[in-house]
């Protein structure tokens, strides 16, 4: 990243468009302390604040007005809205519009999050088309302001758009909330002096939807920065090398209402003031930890550290093997891992844990749980903080590594680090009440409560699908509880879970306290179980994985019955009924059904669509799978990436080759052949006519449909009922009737009526357990942390003796 002193002086001239664009990609990864400091050196005060005049406020313009994140579309949803554009553009000269705000993604069908570089020509004509249409009926035509991925995207388009366009017709709408505002204002005004031409940036002071950035995230972390970098802007717009530029300046703090009014009259820029309430981050370390990944495709600096640690994992592949006290074990024998997107390509090696392993391990950490119990949760809590933040600075190896061992995409595995992350927070936050006293009144003479106590040594059984929440999950409640913990990952996902547990062992945590045991289920997973000292197990998995585990403890020998704590997936099924816009939903069930590549435990498995609208949203559905990107899962562009193991592709291809026979494949796209060394399946369509034809969990990117008839709804709900998996169901109704009778009849474990976003967008709200589902609470609640400790009834006289 380039010194922001030098926009201010005469080095600036000698810098090239192709230099400031670098800066730009490069100050993403600028942390806020860094960026605090060169601000700050800056001195720049803002004008002053008194003033005798009083400006009235204004409404804001639209342009202006933070726009929602842009949603994929489809070719009917695109070419609908680029002759919206057209239309408005024709009406604004009438209605005395100055500006049509533009959204360039909005202009390409795309069912993925960002336009690959494939659209770009056709993004390209569109916005010429309507920059042409613009200078025609005299209306200026400005690009909204760009999400953060979105960015240097934009920028692209916008530079070869402002050769067409006369002098100060084109805008942009630009955020002081991000920390590329001084680079993009430097590269767009060196730009608009090599082509002699005017360029308007509309400089918005509010905030990002967001309190705390990370190391590798661009968005400012606090009012006070973004004021910072607000004052550096206008002192770049008002300096000699920012006088191609025209802008237009927007506040939302009232105490710059003066300054900017000041400001704006002296140049002759244009300005406005919306007072709105913002809320101010907090410093508090819990709530430090809610940030979300930069989960940004079009940052090529971000792009440039995936694209190394990917290579770095393929020229030294990872290592698991048990480690006990800090210490790991090289001396047993290794198997290869390969990467499912490419078979032949070694990805690591795996060293399975022994049976004298197993016990050392049993050994070192039932005393090192007896002196943990004994901390303060002050001292407890500490390790676990750390942890959060070293996760959130590593994410973006992290994710690489569970892209190139589990097949899952990267932004799929950056998502999954931000439930980890929210998971670590709420876990932080509800422990103190979690280990509460609870207070069960008084009698004559006697006071009584229980007291929480840790249950001992607990063994976590982590998934392949999960294994960074999971890891995060199980860990952090066991250890602020007081336990020790034994984590054993699935072999598919040992190296992320050994990576996860080496950023652990950095923390203050006492090594002995913990222990990673991989290694096979049939062996490993024995000696772990078989232990007299496990006190509880916490397993992700299959259910007859769970129905296995329990067998296994109930034969126990003299060994007390152990608490087993599961979460075995499920059927996620939603139901939608005739009255829903179908251009609405689809994004939402697309991403919903196939991200993860449909190998998540939430993932959309079963859509009933009323009949009245199933011919119509299958054909939307069938055109929109063409659309998803289907490759390897370390490419920024791959929505959906390959299924795990050959054995899960294997069953799932003779799933679809099974309906495919009976003539109820609705749609499947081709798969390319360069992906044919990998375990892919492109996105499918299957029909059904009752749950009942699902006699088992396929997990692959497989959406089955379903029609129903509004008049036989207690058929489909005691069908939902029968298949035993209560998981979770959504529910899109117009219907108030058709809502009531769901929510009383459905026995699920979690019912969704008219989300705004369909699991597992948002996967911070994992779900609770019931049926063949599993039985543990909703991780990240007091419930959740609360199974993990025994009650001690403790009663005392109300009068002390002596």
């Amino acid at each position: 990243m380039l010194p922001l002193s030098l926009y201010y002086s005469d080095e600036f001239r000698l810098l090239t468009t192709q230099q400031l664009l670098k800066a730009v990609q490069q100050a993403a990864l600028c942390d806020s302390e860094n960026l605090r400091e060169q601000l700050s050196a800056l001195n720049l005060t803002f004008y002053a604040t008194q003033s005798s005049h009083t400006q009235s406020l204004e409404t804001l313009p639209d342009a202006y007005r933070r726009r929602p994140t842009c949603i994929p579309m489809t070719s009917a949803q695109a070419n609908h809205r680029f002759n919206v554009y057209l239309k408005d553009i024709e009406a604004a000269r009438e209605h005395g519009l100055t500006r049509i705000p533009v959204i360039p993604l909005e202009l390409h069908p795309n069912c993925s999050v960002t336009p690959s570089k494939a659209p770009f020509e056709s993004i390209l004509r569109k916005l010429f088309a309507l920059a042409q249409m613009a200078v025609t009926n005299h209306v200026q035509l400005q690009l909204a302001e760009p999400e953060e991925g979105e960015l240097e995207l934009w920028l692209d388009l916008l530079t070869h758009l402002m050769p067409e366009l006369p002098s100060g017709r084109l805008s942009i709408a630009l955020n002081a909330g991000s920390k590329r505002l001084l680079p993009i204002l430097g590269y767009l005004a060196k730009l608009a002096r090599e082509q002699n031409k005017k360029l308007r940036v509309c400089i918005s002071q509010r905030g990002l939807t967001k309190n705390v950035a990370s190391s590798t995230d661009p968005l400012i972390d606090s009012e006070e920065l973004i004021k910072l970098n607000f004052a550096a802007a206008c002192a770049f717009l008002e300096s000699e090398y920012g006088d191609r530029l025209v802008p237009e300046l927007v506040i939302t703090d009232p105490t710059l209402q003066p300054a900017i009014t000041s400001l704006c009259r002296s140049h002759d820029w244009t300005g406005w003031v919306e007072l709105v309430s913002s809320v101010s981050p907090t410093s508090d370390a819990i709530e430090a930890l809610s940030s979300h990944p930069c989960t940004l495709r079009g940052v090529h600096s971000i792009d440039n550290r995936f694209s190394d640690a990917v290579h770095n994992i393929t020229e030294t592949p990872r290592r698991a093997a048990p480690i006990i006290s800090g210490q790991e074990s090289t001396a047993n024998e290794t198997e290869q891992k390969y990467c499912p997107a490419a078979i032949d390509t070694t990805v690591g090696d795996l060293t399975a844990t022994t049976e004298a392993q197993a016990r050392s391990a049993f050994t070192v950490a039932e005393e090192a749980q007896r002196l943990w119990a004994g901390l303060p949760l002050s001292a407890r809590i500490e390790p676990l903080s750390a942890f959060a933040q070293l996760l959130s600075e590593h994410r973006i190896e992290l994710a690489a590594l569970s892209a190139c061992e589990t097949g899952k995409t990267i932004d799929d595995a950056l998502l999954e680090i931000s439930a980890a992350l929210g998971i670590l927070r709420k876990h932080l936050t509800h422990i103190e009440e979690s280990l509460a006293p609870i207070t069960l009144g008084s009698s004559t003479g006697a006071h009584s409560e229980l007291l929480p106590l840790p249950l001992g040594i607990v063994l976590g059984l982590l998934p392949w699908n999960q294994p960074i929440l999971q890891f995060c999950s199980k860990t952090s409640a066991a250890l602020l509880t007081g336990n020790a913990i034994l984590l054993k990952p699935d072999t598919q996902a040992s190296l992320v879970c050994s990576a996860l547990f080496r950023l652990l062992l950095q923390t203050a945590l006492p090594a002995d306290l913990v222990a990673l045991m991989p290694g096979p289920m049939e062996t490993t997973g024995k000696y772990l179980l078989d232990d007299y000292r496990l006190a509880a197990v916490l397993f992700s998995g299959s259910p007859m994985d769970a129905i296995d585990i329990h067998r296994r403890l109930s034969k126990r020998v003299g060994s007390q019955m152990l608490p087993l704590m599961s979460d075995t997936g499920g059927f996620h099924a939603a139901m939608i009924d005739v009255d829903q816009d179908i251009s609405e939903l689809l994004p939402r069930l697309l991403k919903s059904a196939f991200c993860f590549a449909g190998q998540h435990p939430a993932s959309l498995r079963i859509l009933y669509i009323e009949e009245g609208i199933a011919e119509q949203l299958e054909q939307s559905l069938s055109n929109a799978l063409t659309f998803l990107r289907i490759g390897k899962p370390e490419s920024r562009d791959a929505d959906i990436g390959p299924v795990l193991s050959r054995e899960r592709m294997d069953r799932a291809y003779l799933h679809i080759e099974r309906f495919r026979a009976k003539g109820r494949l609705i749609a499947q796209p081709e798969l390319r052949s360069e992906l044919e060394e990998g375990y892919f399946i492109p996105p499918t369509l299957l029909r059904l006519y009752t749950i009942d034809e699902l006699q088992e969990q396929v997990e692959a990117p497989i959406l089955h449909l379903i029609k129903f008839n509004r008049d036989e709804l207690e058929r489909t709900i005691d069908e939902l009922n029968r298949s035993g998996f209560a998981m979770a169901f959504t529910l899109f109704p117009h219907d108030a009737h058709l809502c009531n009778s769901v929510e009383r009849k459905l026995q699920i474990s979690e019912l969704n009526i008219a989300p705004e976003f369909l699991f597992p967008e948002n996967l911070a709200q994992n779900l609770s357990g019931l049926g063949l589902s599993g039985t543990a609470p909703l991780p990240g609640t007091v419930d959740y942390m609360r199974t993990l400790i025994r009650h001690q009834r403790v009663t005392r006289p109300l009068k002390q003796p002596g």
